[in-house]
């Protein structure tokens, strides 16, 4: 494996800070495990563990029911409780001079602060209220489906993120895994409408 130039990656964390309005926004990693050795020299004590949290669902601590991909290709393996597929996942920011804080996969600052390199402008996400600019139609608004169609398909310009390589394939599997939660959970969500709406279907034929 290559290891990246520092001079490289200094350039390219300029850069960010310089253009992106989340770079400045976050703690870096590498500023939280700077504050985190000189603190634990302070107090004498161990360095604890540094994790960028991507927690499937805060709830469920056994380690057993997280399985690690077997092959090298793009995978997103969940087992939880019941066999249910998870309906929440969190995303840990680190807010400059605060705490962590938590946002929902469906806010649309989700994506760009994760795939910084993918949005470097801070293009927003999917988010509920995304409404499509022909309103003729009755559906008004746009669906998380079709927003990742849109935003993956391939076009005649250059579109940054099908350059990315293996950053490219985990935006695709989390695009995926994420469309399916949100659709799994409008019916977990809404089980006594959708049984009403088949009843009546039923009873028209």
């Amino acid at each position: 494996m290559k290891i990246a130039n520092e001079t490289t990656m200094k350039k390219l964390g300029d850069l960010m800070k310089s253009i992106s309005p989340f770079a400045a926004a976050f703690k870096m990693m590498q500023e939280v495990e700077e504050e985190g050795i000189h603190q634990a020299k302070k107090e004498k004590r161990a360095l604890p563990p540094l994790r960028m949290i991507f927690d499937i669902d805060h709830r469920i601590h056994d380690r057993r029911l997280y399985n690690l991909p077997t092959a090298n290709e793009v995978a997103a393996v969940f087992v939880i409780e019941d066999n249910e597929v998870p309906t929440h996942r969190q995303i840990a920011l680190h807010l400059r001079g605060k705490d962590l804080e938590i946002i929902s996969i469906l806010h649309p600052h989700c994506d760009p602060v994760i795939y910084l390199l993918l949005f470097p402008r801070g293009d927003e996400g999917w988010h509920p209220d995304l409404e499509k600019t022909d309103r003729s139609r009755n559906r008004t608004r746009v669906s998380m489906l079709q927003f990742y169609s849109y935003r993956l398909a391939i076009r005649q310009i250059f579109t940054a993120i099908h350059y990315a390589g293996k950053l490219f394939q985990q935006y695709i599997v989390d695009a995926y895994v994420k469309t399916e939660q949100n659709r799994l959970a409008f019916h977990q969500q809404n089980q006594k409408a959708l049984r009403i709406e088949l009843y009546q279907g039923l009873m028209d034929h």
